[in-house]
């Protein structure tokens, strides 16, 4: 799946989870979980130890059935490893433009992540496929990503931080493409026993968000 596919895709559920964890066991379960719900994206951040290893062994499991990405990308090296690893998209915190680069040279969208009008303009002609907006609730909230929008109407806004089933359809009336969404959606402090049916229930209250908007459609 070539880049702007890729980015089709996820801009077709309109929801990303986000799953923070070295625990593989509940990051497997949680991802059957979204799977199940008919959630086929997953992003799995490589701040914790041991997040490749997990990337790449729910690659192995889901296959085709889950567009997995990795977060937390710093640098080239990084987005290397996480691709190698089975990662069809990167995400960032910040926009490096090593990070970019390598996403381009490896066919895969790149989500760097940007906040002020300034640093989302110099991301998206780096060659950026979305700008991740982190942290949007530092900002305002969906007013903040409205706020963009009226300038900025070509950008490819995934708004991050703060994200939830309260204000998602606010987030989407003010023009976001798609959300990314981490404890709100997952919530790993759960035990195992829980988390799945809590991941169910809430995957599909936030697809029901997202179709409503005109997105979800999978």
């Amino acid at each position: 799946m070539k880049s702007p596919e890729t980015l089709e895709h996820i801009l077709r559920f309109g929801i990303v989870p986000i799953i923070r964890s070295s625990d593989q066991g509940k990051t497997a379960a949680a991802a059957e979980a979204l799977v199940n719900a008919g959630l086929g994206v997953l992003e799995i951040s490589l701040s914790h130890s041991g997040g490749l290893q997990i990337l790449e062994s729910l690659a192995d499991r889901f296959g085709d059935t889950l567009l997995l990405g990795a977060g937390t990308i710093l640098d080239a090296n990084a987005a290397r490893a996480a691709v190698s690893a089975g990662a069809r998209f990167i995400v960032s915190p910040s926009s490096d433009a090593s990070v970019i680069d390598a996403g381009k040279k490896l066919s895969v969208a790149v989500i760097p992540g940007a906040l002020t009008p300034t640093e989302i303009v110099v991301a998206w002609k780096s060659g950026a496929d979305a700008i991740k907006v982190f942290p949007a609730n530092a900002m305002g909230g969906p007013s903040y990503i409205r706020a963009l929008r009226a300038p900025l109407p070509g950008i490819v806004m995934l708004p991050c931080g703060g994200v939830n089933a309260e204000n998602a359809a606010d987030y989407f009336d003010a023009g976001a493409s798609a959300l990314l969404l981490g404890s709100s959606l997952v919530d790993m402090t759960l035990p195992e026993t829980e988390l799945a049916g809590s991941v169910r229930e809430k995957a599909a209250l936030l697809m029901s968000i997202a179709a409503a908007a005109g997105k979800a459609r999978p």
